[in-house]
């Protein structure tokens, strides 16, 4: 969670300026395989949503979300397409068995605001898998809803993920 705080003067009046107080958001944790289901948070740039069919995984499992900071995404190329990360993205884990994977994709949502996409980067936004194996930033085909400030994407795989923006290499392959 992010409160903005500002100072008031004696008459009440706001100072012209604030500042933003992070608040760490917890690690949010579902038990899944059972039934279906959604993990749902608001994060630091808004609301993070994991929907989870039912079938997903063949038991019970325990999955935890998280939001990385800044500097915990690996500094990696892209695999083969040109991208730039932007820093926002989220990780998910299997608490009690992280070699298991999806047996059928889940879809996650992934917020971001004004501050840390502009206008004009907002039609070239994909989430991308990071692959560890590889070491390489993996593109998903991806959604972005420039109203709601959304990046959906279908996954297979539990692993960090990060919103990135296609450079103008990728922009000039495309005319």
């Amino acid at each position: 969670y992010y409160f903005t705080v500002k100072a008031l003067n004696g008459a009440g009046t706001a100072a012209p300026a604030g500042d933003v107080l992070p608040v760490a958001t917890l690690p949010q944790q579902f038990a899944s395989g059972c039934a279906t289901g959604v993990i749902a948070f608001n994060g630091p740039h808004g609301p993070v949503s994991v929907n989870i069919p039912a079938g997903a995984f063949s038991g019970c499992v325990q999955m935890t979300v998280t939001i990385p900071g800044t500097g915990d995404f690996p500094d990696a190329p892209s695999s083969g397409t040109p991208l730039q990360g932007t820093g926002v993205g989220i990780k998910l884990q299997l608490d009690n068995d992280p070699s298991t994977q999806p047996n059928i994709p889940i879809t996650l949502y992934v917020p971001f605001t004004g501050i840390d996409i502009s206008n004009s980067q907002r039609n070239q936004l994909v989430l991308a898998r990071y692959d560890d194996v590889h070491n390489a930033w993996v593109m998903l085909r991806s959604t972005v809803d420039p109203n709601q400030n959304i990046i959906t994407a279908q996954t297979d795989h539990l692993s960090l993920y990060r919103s990135e923006e296609h450079t103008s290499e990728l922009q000039s392959l495309r005319h």
